[in-house]
Parts: structure tokens; sequence; C-alpha cells
């Protein structure tokens, strides 16, 4: 046998070996909201989707465990948003900037296809985006007025993303809907907004609306569409090209219609306190996509229905200027006790030194805002 053909048989037969799939990613579960305002009942929505973002369906009670601050909870049902006959209220975002040129056509397709896939009772609006926000037409169920918004959209020029978004937020709040979302076609490269994304983010968490983005094309920024979608429970999508919208818009329309709601009523009762809850999903529910997952998040616990979820963001607004009002307070004492200590030092170490009221009282009061300004200065940070 020739000395090569001696060399490529071994080597033909280690060859299984180093050709290994690709690994198959784990299945991901996202929060969107933490409704309280049926308290004692609280409810949970959710969705949970596969490694390529297809959603996982069929979850029962079994499938479920919840805890509360440790404590597991009873699960009272886990349901489908859809067969529990809530709406939902979608803000469509269409990034104009001239880098959308192209991509036009294709993403006004994109967007009729997903309108017609929801229910005929969720209701949609249209916003755009350039060097200023436009609502093309407000929260309506009527797919004909939808359809002609979605084709008046026309390209203009740099992008207000965040100021988009902001104004999707408070025309949501507005709907007081309790199955909110915002889906966003960008290049998330943000030129001409007022808001940053910090704002964009924390509000979006605190009003339990989950962003959806698609990323169009390689000169997107995926990273802060990765971070506006993942830091409020919604899904970045990226696109390669304007061919891959309808695709995408198809598959977060199958996200949303099949989102998971859990309810339970947490054996700590409407305490008006914050807790965090803790969702897991068990490993029978995601056979074959990577073994069980969780996920925590925070929520109030009200004690009735008067507290909705559009004075949430208030509340912890309220929340937190109290807080930093008694630290500001409780600073202030602190460097005033330390002020009379000092001078009481003094007095025992010295004796004879005569203290004078007007530098004294200066001593204080400075003393007295040094320790206010250093409790503040810790609070927030």
């Amino acid at each position: 046998m020739h000395r090569c053909q001696r060399l490529w048989i071994p080597a033909l037969l280690f060859l299984p070996l180093a050709i290994t799939p690709a690994p198959v990613p784990g299945p991901i579960l996202a929060i969107q909201r933490v409704d309280a305002t049926r308290a004692p009942e609280i409810r949970c929505y959710f969705t949970l989707t596969d490694g390529k973002g297809n959603a996982i369906l069929g979850l029962t009670k079994q499938d479920v465990l919840l805890t509360v601050d440790g404590v597991p909870q009873a699960v009272a049902a886990v349901d489908s948003a859809l067969s529990g006959g809530e709406s939902l209220t979608v803000a469509l975002l269409f990034d104009t900037s001239g880098s959308m040129r192209r991509a036009l056509p294709q993403a006004r397709e994109a967007a009729v296809n997903f309108a017609i896939r929801l229910s005929q009772k969720d209701l949609l609006a249209v916003i755009s985006f350039s060097d200023s926000v436009h609502l093309e037409l407000d929260f309506t169920a009527d797919r004909s007025q939808i359809e002609k918004a979605i084709a008046a959209i026309a390209i203009a020029s740099n992008t207000a993303l965040y100021d988009a978004i902001i104004n999707a937020l408070d025309r949501l709040r507005q709907t007081a809907s309790r199955r909110p979302a915002i889906l966003i076609l960008s290049d998330g490269k943000d030129n001409r907004s007022r808001a940053v994304a910090a704002d964009v983010i924390s509000r979006a968490r605190r009003e339990g609306v989950p962003l959806f983005t698609i990323g169009l094309g390689t000169q997107c920024d995926p990273a802060v569409l990765t971070k506006l979608a993942q830091d409020t429970g919604g899904s970045f999508f990226p696109a390669a090209g304007a061919e891959d919208l309808r695709r995408l818009y198809q598959q977060i329309a199958v996200q949303l219609s099949n989102q998971y709601i859990v309810s339970f009523t947490p054996a700590s009762g409407s305490d008006e306190r914050w807790h965090e809850l803790e969702l897991s999903i068990s490993d029978t529910a995601t056979a074959g996509g990577g073994g069980a997952t969780s996920l925590r998040t925070p929520f109030f616990a009200t004690a009735g229905p008067g507290v909705r979820p559009e004075r949430m963001s208030g509340l912890t607004e309220r929340t937190l200027k109290k807080n930093l009002l008694w630290a500001a307070v409780i600073g202030a004492l602190i460097g005033l006790f330390a002020a009379l200590a000092l001078l009481i030092l003094l007095r025992l170490l010295r004796p004879d030194l005569r203290l004078r009221p007007l530098p004294a009282t200066a001593a204080a009061i400075t003393l007295t805002l040094l320790g206010a300004a250093l409790a503040l200065w810790l609070s927030l940070n």
C-alpha cells in the first residue's frame, strides 16, 4: 500500500470525531410584566421561546415553580393570554432615517403582515421617527387604517430613537393596557433624542412594557438594540437584509400571541412592599432545549386595585424621594452631633480656649450640611 494511503486511512477513521454539531441555544424565558391591579391576586406575564426564537407551547401548572422572596407559592393557573381574552396593545415604531431607505417597502409589507396575524381585538399604533417623532396613527383595531398609516411612512433623516420610545410609552400609559408592547425597527444609532437609553429602559421596566427590537443591516448597533430588548423583557432580532423582515415580524407576532399568564396569591398578602419574584420552568417543559430556566424580577404588592400600573412609576419616585429625605435628615443630625461633640471635646482639652459664637455656629452648620450631603451621596451611589 502506498505510504500516503497508509496515512489517510487513520485520518479518515478519526474524522467523525472531529465533526461535532453546533451547540443548540437553550430556551429563553422573558418576563414582560407583573400586574398587581387585581391584588391580592398577582399575574405575571411571560414568554418562553426555544433557541431559534420560536414560542414553546403547552405549559401547565406542573411546569411552573414560583417563589416570592425565596418562599414557594401556590400557582393558581397558567393560561394563554390569547385564550384569556386579554388583547394586545402594540406601538409599531419605524426608523425613517436615510439608512432605512432601501428597506422601507419590505418594512411596510412586514408590518402589515404583522398586524394581520394578531387578533382582530388587538390595538396598534404607528409611530415614525427621524429628526423628530411623528404619530402616524393612534391606537386602533381598524386594520384598514393601520395599513394606510404604514403606507404613508416616508423617509427623512437622523434618528430620534429614544424620544420615540418615550412618546410610545406616554401613549401606552393612557390605554392602561395589561398587555402592552413596543416593536421597533431601527439601526439603533440615536443622534437626535433628548432622552437617553438608561431613562428609556428604567421607565419601560417600571411600567411593564417590553421592547422588541429589529436591527436592520450590518451597520446597525446590536449592542444598543439588544440592551433595550433584554433589559425590558423583550427580544432583539438581527435582520441581515430587508428580505428577513417579514419572517422576523411574523416571529414576534407569534411570541406575543403566545404569551403566558401565571396567576397566584402571595403568602405575604397585600403589604404594600417590594418583593422579589422568581419564575422557574421545569426541564420537562423545555425538553431538548437545554434544561430548566428561571428569572427574577421585583414587584410591588398593593393593598388593593387602587394602584394601577401607570401609577407605579410615580409611586416608585415618591418612595425614592421619601428615602432621600430621610437620608438627608439623618445625615444632618449626625453632622450636628459631630459638631457638638467636637465643641465639647475642645472645651475639655482646652478649658482656657474661648469659643466665639459666630465661628462655632458656622462650624456646626457646615458639619450639618456636610453630613446631609454625604448621606445623599451614599444613598444615590
